[in-house]
């Protein structure tokens, strides 16, 4: 039964996977939506730095770092993350998005700051396909 599984997953047919282009209209939307939990847990306005925007719908997954109106980084310790920002790796945020069946982008969850591969269970926890987030595929045993 397991290598049957196992067996299963190497054989899918890994996702297709695109990059909106910037100023699109999939890009405009996807930095709209993260904007609100992103400026709500810092309490500071942010526009986006795209290091990564990655999309195989209904998943979509961002790699950036918050900036101010100037395209400055964000000064983590002047905002409400002012007592953790000595412990996290700068204003990195990565980003879960998850387009429902009413077509709206939504997003499943964010990470501030993260020092480590903080997105590696999220495959598991969600269902979003590992290569979206540039995770490896299981080896076969």
């Amino acid at each position: 039964m397991i290598a049957a599984v196992v067996a299963a997953i190497s054989l899918q047919t890994p996702p297709k996977i695109s990059t909106p282009a910037p100023g699109s209209k999939l890009r405009v939307e996807l930095m709209n939506t993260l904007r609100k939990p992103v400026e709500s847990q810092l309490g500071v306005k942010v526009k986006f730095k795209v290091d990564r925007l990655r999309v195989s719908e209904p998943w979509a997954f961002l790699a950036g770092d918050c900036q101010d109106s100037k395209g400055r980084p964000i000064d983590l310790r002047k905002t409400r993350l002012k007592a953790e920002a000595e412990w996290m790796d700068g204003p990195s945020v990565y980003a879960l998005f998850w387009k429902d069946s009413k077509k709206k982008w939504t997003v499943k969850t964010f990470v501030l700051g993260p020092t480590d591969v903080a997105w590696s269970d999220w495959p598991e926890r969600f269902g979003c396909p590992r290569e979206l987030l540039g995770l490896p595929r299981p080896s076969a045993p």
